[in-house]
């Protein structure tokens, strides 16, 4: 158990390399984007770093009737909409707009986007260790959208973390023989 602990504590102290300093950042969750969560430490006057928010946010399922088809968008600050002016300007927020106005009442969008986040398990951010991930795998969805991948092609090359290794085979590397990255799916 203390390697588990150990392993999410790192995961999380490498989530502040994921985000940009100059982003803006949502008041009311402490953290870029406007993902469906809140935050109840910050709520409550606490004041926070945004990788301390990132941390205690509490990301949940929009209520809604049974009967609706239930949507999760999972994705990065793309999803979240970091340079949205929240609300409905998140893709999510127009996916329930566009919805609402075809088929009024019958589905429900959740917006489930961590800042930052890669799709990659090993990684500096991944999703998989992020709160939002916990509000996707303890409720039930008809749909989940998901739009990941943006930050796993981040290198020292674009001046970001060694999340995408040069080390597939082939004379291109172009197998998958020894990629890094595919062993998290192949098994």
């Amino acid at each position: 158990m203390s390697l588990l602990r150990f392993a999410v504590a790192a995961a999380f102290a490498a989530f502040a390399a994921a985000h940009d300093m100059g982003l803006p950042v949502n008041p009311a969750l402490g953290v870029p984007g406007f993902p469906d969560c809140q935050n109840p430490r910050l709520a409550a006057g606490e004041a926070m770093s945004v990788e301390e928010a990132a941390l205690a946010i509490e990301c949940f399922q929009k209520k809604a009737p049974n009967d609706v088809i239930r949507i999760g968008t999972v994705g990065d600050s793309i999803t979240a909409g970091v340079h949205s002016s929240g609300g409905n300007h998140t893709y999510p927020g127009q996916l329930q707009i566009m919805l609402d106005e075809k088929y009024p009442g019958k589905y429900s969008v959740t917006n489930l986007g961590a800042c930052g986040s890669t799709m990659l398990k090993i990684s500096n951010s991944p999703y998989w260790q992020r709160p939002q991930y916990k509000a996707l795998t303890t409720n039930k969805w008809d749909i989940i959208i998901i739009m990941l991948g943006t930050n796993d092609a981040k290198d020292p090359g674009d001046h970001g973390p060694n999340n995408w290794l040069h080390n597939c085979g082939g004379v291109d590397h172009t197998t998958l023989q020894g990629c890094s990255f595919a062993s998290d799916y192949m098994a």
